[in-house]
């Protein structure tokens, strides 16, 4: 359903838009909705040296009608619907992002002066490295139980906003016309970036080798850590497979495109060639001087036309096949 945003919405979405891809935040990617300008899909990659650390979490925002004097809604969608443990206490299993500038929450409510980036920070300053005490009456419990929550908050990271969601992205619901498919790109450069780290913080978590447990919602749960770091090495190793094949492909392409070049050079070479061989014959025939020139360029015989249709045609199917992820830019709104 298409929103019927007042003029001054249209022109502040637009204006808190363009200043998001002048100056975007550390690990927060957006990506805007083609028939609906308000609506948008987000990445935020959890920040370094907290539990949420190279895991991808992905959510969903309508600006409201009368933005900015209305705050936006969100909803995150990378949840753990098996077990109803929450990433963390503002990120509801439902959806829900618990924040008072969105109106979630009791505290400071949104005003006119707030933006997109700030919305998006704000949420990003959520998972930080204690994240248990986000949670009214946990502020003060012991350090014990705030690292406990921590490493359970990590490995779920690693399990499921990483491994499940590189394999299964989760459904978009509040713009059901878009996919978070558009952030894959983003997601295998940073996983292949942060591999080692992502070994890492298993072997980390493994060094106890015991159950993960937490008081924050009775949560329990006794890790694979070899099931896990098998599974990254899979993906991993897929993706070299995808990588090499998108890069023999595309050499294919190259080398297919090339030929036909090369092709037509010959073939308007040889014209040429030929044309002039004839004409000289011709002149010292009926013994008269004759001017040579070049023949036109437009005399080269050109590829046939269904070649290089059966060529783009290949690469569209590469592309359908994901073995070269598309992402699309976001080009700047004009204000």
């Amino acid at each position: 359903m298409n929103k019927k945003y007042t003029p001054t919405a249209l022109k502040r979405i637009m204006s808190d838009i363009n200043k998001f891809n002048e100056d975007p935040p550390p690990g927060i990617f957006i990506e805007c909705n083609e028939s609906d300008i308000g609506s948008l899909l987000i990445l935020i990659i959890g920040p370094e040296n907290t539990p949420y650390e190279d895991g991808f979490f992905f959510f969903e925002l309508q600006f409201p009608e009368d933005y900015p004097f209305s705050s936006p809604k969100v909803e995150i969608r990378t949840t753990n619907t098996k077990s109803k443990f929450r990433f963390n206490p503002n990120f509801y299993i439902e959806g829900k992002v618990c924040l008072s500038i969105l109106g979630t929450w009791a505290g400071p409510s949104w005003s006119a002066v707030m933006n997109l980036s700030y919305v998006l920070m704000s949420i990003q300053t959520r998972m930080n490295e204690l994240p248990l005490e986000n949670e009214p009456g946990w502020e003060n419990v012991s350090n014990k139980q705030k690292l406990e929550y921590n490493k359970c908050i990590q490995e779920l990271t690693l399990r499921v906003a990483v491994l499940m969601q590189l394999d299964n992205l989760p459904k978009t619901i509040m713009n059901s016309d878009m996919s978070f498919e558009v952030f894959k790109s983003i997601m295998i450069s940073h996983f292949t970036k942060k591999y080692d780290n992502y070994q890492r913080l298993l072997d980390k978590i493994g060094e106890e080798n015991k159950t993960l447990s937490s008081r924050f919602m009775n949560y329990s749960y006794v890790p694979n850590i070899s099931l896990l770091k098998s599974k990254f090495e899979k993906i991993k190793q897929n993706l070299a497979i995808d990588s090499d094949t998108k890069t023999s492909i595309d050499t294919s392409i190259a080398t297919s495109m090339a030929t036909n070049t090369n092709t037509a050079t010959n073939t308007a070479t040889n014209t040429a060639t030929n044309t002039a061989t004839n004409t000289a014959t011709n002149a010292s025939i009926i013994d008269t001087p004759i001017t040579f020139r070049e023949p036109p360029t437009n005399n080269a015989v050109m590829p046939k036309k269904l070649e290089k249709d059966e060529n783009i045609k290949t690469h569209k199917e590469i592309l359908k096949m994901k073995l070269i992820p598309k992402m699309k830019i976001i080009k700047k709104i004009p204000t």
